[in-house]
């Protein structure tokens, strides 16, 4: 399996053809965060998921 995703944290300002749609983390709430802790985060929520799914826990 292979999960490809972006996800603006500390952007601002996007280029003309995202502009309508794009925003960030810090556009959004005005709080920065650590990106290291976000990914963490991620990734701890999506294998506890995955391991529920798959009847590991």
């Amino acid at each position: 399996m292979l999960l490809v995703f972006g996800m603006n944290t500390r952007q601002k300002q996007f280029q003309e053809e995202v502009r309508e749609t794009a925003t960030s983390i810090q556009k959004e709430f005005g709080i920065e965060i650590d990106r290291n802790e976000v990914i963490k985060e991620f990734c701890n929520q999506m294998e506890n998921k995955l391991r529920k799914r798959m009847g590991e826990f």
